[in-house]
């Protein structure tokens, strides 16, 4: 018996390996494994399928060289009982990728990291405009960094990859995507750059586009004119066009056929029943430029409410359940119509012309610089705060620097827009991504009958371990809960990366300039686009702190209008819209954000809501946002026009100075005891370079207390 058993597992061994059957649970048998290639710049992509994760509704294994990216995705079942697409992206980057256990205290990844958050971010907005209207079932997308040698960036293919994962999946998605990164480096565009070329280059641009169209635009450059931007776009698209082909190929080979969903639509006749009792009154709302923000807001709510009224006497339950959405879509009919043919807004402004600008420095007198910008009614306040160069935020990613010398902080307090809410914690707003994050308690109980909560908050793993350890000493039984991310309806944008990639490209270079710098920009209130606002306002302060910017940045949001031929599907006409309201923005089609200087772009976002938009339309809207920045410009410079050098004695102080390595030696003292003893006399702190000595003061007083001290050291 046992030498039948033995020739027969030598039998199962020789079978090909899609015939092998599982030994427990089902039996069906495993996938058969399918690849596509394609040469990419100098780097061969390489898609997989069919060997790992098979019960996920797609999953695509992608390689370039060492690095090596797995997407999978997954959708709910049964029909949708919302009235938005639940789409969730989380992006992770785990440590063993690079054969490194974490330095965390229990030694695992803690919370998503900014960069995850905004990787997920660039996936959600390539893939999200090309799911059908009315498609409301929860979709979830994982994709994971499961190995990197460090040469590539692994966010690019993470997107290739969750494209090709919906398109061999049974989830109705009108792709692929096609996702590219460009470089330059001595003014030549480099086509999939390498981090080496990345880091030499003055161009960061990362392009997503399905065939003829434009989906998704992240640009970084330390300055890059108008003409040279739409040559690198061009050479995107061309580029990106190349990866569809092997996706194509590759769902072919799968053969799944989509499934069937029920697509939640507003029927004709409550479309036209809600149309005819509230569009005339719409209209009249729109077409009164004196309305504010809020007056024409509470002016909407109450039309909306007199529908429901209507409704409710009718007892027409269809029409309710969808009302919101069915007014919405009117009010956006309106909005549309009024700027396509009269070329009006709602805020009587012509279609090229900028809000009213304010702004003024040296509003907090205690702190080193600081601004407040206004474009129409959005607002921020800017405070910059220099440190030493052992202040630069350590980064924790596979790929880039360890450090950041630069740092921007970007607050949306619930006031700004005239809401309560809770206030702490960071959330993907403020971050830059596409929804609230929120997180499931903690809950740790003396016993059934009593309870203390915490909340896990990214940034606060310290603080939280200390208050368990307490408890944990006490006996106490501790029950966790992991963080779990809820999706949200509300898309904020990429606020506070977007605007610190704006202003980075005109800060000296670290060698040139070692102290590092914090921006706090806190939205006072909000009407439209705050993080181009916060670019200006970021401007402003660092300016007025010192901080030795050869020119000003600002920022706008460019809107687009547009009308499709039903019979083609192309756009038959359209309009450009400059510094867009909140309004614009959520009934219009994209939100172009383009920071810059006078003569070269730093920084562009482009999200859109329809499936594509072509080329040449984005790349006409690249002049227009040029004469509005020149204008922010020229306000801004009336205000300041060059790093100010002369400082109050209660302002923070900061002084660099040079030493042999021998006398900072004896300046630190035995383990640093000299050192220490002198910033707690003078209550200034000092920093230690190769060569160089740094005091950072509060005030002139403490800053000459601290000189004094070391200066006079034997």
């Amino acid at each position: 018996m046992a030498a039948l058993q033995s020739r027969a597992n030598r039998l199962l061994s020789n079978l090909p390996f899609s015939l092998v059957k599982r030994k427990f649970g089902s039996s069906r048998l495993i996938s058969q494994k399918h690849s596509e290639e394609i040469q990419v710049g100098n780097g061969l992509l390489s898609f997989e399928t069919g060997e790992i994760a098979q019960f996920a509704n797609g999953s695509v294994f992608i390689s370039m060289g060492e690095t090596n990216v797995l997407s999978t995705i997954v959708s709910g079942k049964g029909d949708a009982i919302k009235d938005f697409l639940p789409l969730t992206v989380d992006y992770m980057e785990k440590k063993y990728a690079q054969g490194v256990i974490p330095g965390t205290f229990n030694r695992r990844e803690g919370p998503p990291r900014e960069r995850e958050l905004l990787v997920g971010r660039v996936i959600d907005r390539s893939i999200r405009p090309l799911f059908p209207a009315g498609f409301y079932t929860d979709v979830q997308v994982m994709a994971s960094v499961l190995s990197s040698d460090g040469k590539y960036d692994p966010d690019v293919m993470a997107a290739n990859a969750t494209s090709a994962a919906l398109m061999i999946s049974d989830i109705p998605w009108a792709g692929p995507v096609g996702v590219i990164r460009i470089g330059r480096v001595d003014g030549k565009l480099i086509t999939n750059p390498t981090m080496e070329e990345l880091m030499l280059g003055d161009l960061n641009l990362v392009y997503s586009c399905i065939r003829d169209k434009t989906m998704m635009i992240e640009m970084q450059s330390r300055g890059i004119s108008e003409r040279d931007l739409d040559a690198a776009l061009r050479q995107a698209q061309r580029e990106a066009e190349q990866i569809l082909e092997p996706q194509i190929r590759l769902a072919a080979k799968v053969g799944k056929q989509k499934r069937v969903y029920k697509l939640s639509t507003i029927s004709n006749r409550t479309m036209e029943k809600v149309k005819s009792l509230s569009e005339a009154p719409i209209e009249a709302v729109f077409t009164d430029p004196t309305y504010g923000k809020f007056e024409r807001g509470e002016a909407l709510d109450k039309i909306t409410q007199n529908v429901r009224k209507v409704l409710d006497e009718e007892c027409d339950e269809e029409s309710l359940q969808v009302l919101p959405k069915a007014v919405d879509s009117v009010r956006k009919q309106i909005v549309r119509k009024r700027i396509l043919e009269k070329e009006l807004r709602v805020d009587g402004r012509r279609l090229d012309e900028v809000r009213p600008l304010y702004s003024r420095c040296g509003n907090l007198p205690s702190v080193r610089g600081s601004s407040l910008f206004s474009r129409g009614d959005t607002q921020v306040l800017s405070a910059v705060t220099l440190g030493a160069p052992g202040d630069a935020q350590r980064l924790d990613s596979l790929v880039g620097p360890s450090t950041k010398h630069f740092m921007l902080h970007y607050s949306f307090p619930p006031y700004s827009i005239n809401e309560i809410g809770k206030v702490g914690g960071l959330n993907r707003r403020e971050v830059g991504h596409e929804a609230a994050l929120k997180f499931e308690w903690i809950r740790c109980g003396f016993d059934d009958s009593a309870s203390t909560e915490l909340c896990v908050i990214p940034g606060r793993q310290r603080r939280l371990w200390w208050y368990i350890k307490g408890f944990l000493a006490w006996q106490i039984s501790v029950e966790f809960k992991l963080p779990r991310m809820i999706n949200c309806s509300r898309k904020p944008p990429d606020t506070g990366n977007l605007a610190e990639k704006a202003l980075i490209g005109v800060l000296p270079k670290t060698n040139e300039y070692a102290y590092s710098i914090r921006v706090n920009s806190e939205v006072m209130a909000s009407d439209g686009s705050t993080s181009m606002a916060t670019v200006c306002a970021g401007s402003l302060a660092l300016m007025h702190a010192g901080v030795p910017i050869e020119e000003h940045v600002a920022g706008l949001s460019i809107g687009l209008v547009s009308e499709i031929d039903p019979s083609t599907g192309m756009i038959k006409d359209y309009r450009i819209l400059t510094d867009i309201l909140g309004l614009e923005d959520h009934l219009g089609d994209i939100d172009f954000k383009i920071a810059g200087t006078k003569k070269a772009v730093t920084a562009i976002q482009l999200d859109m809501k329809p499936a594509g938009i072509p080329l040449e339309i984005i790349c006409q809207c690249l002049e227009p946002a040029l004469k509005g920045r020149l204008q922010i410009i020229d306000h801004m410079e009336q205000v300041i026009t060059s790093p100010r050098h002369e400082f109050d004695r209660n302002s923070p102080q900061i002084v660099t100075l040079k030493f042999h390595n021998d006398s900072l030696w004896r300046l630190i003292g035995p383990q640093g005891v000299r050192k220490r003893k002198i910033e707690e006399e003078t209550g200034a702190r000092i920093s230690i370079g190769e060569g160089t000595l740094s005091v950072h003061a509060k005030n002139q007083t403490s800053l000459e207390k601290a000189l004094e001290k070391v200066i006079f050291i034997p």
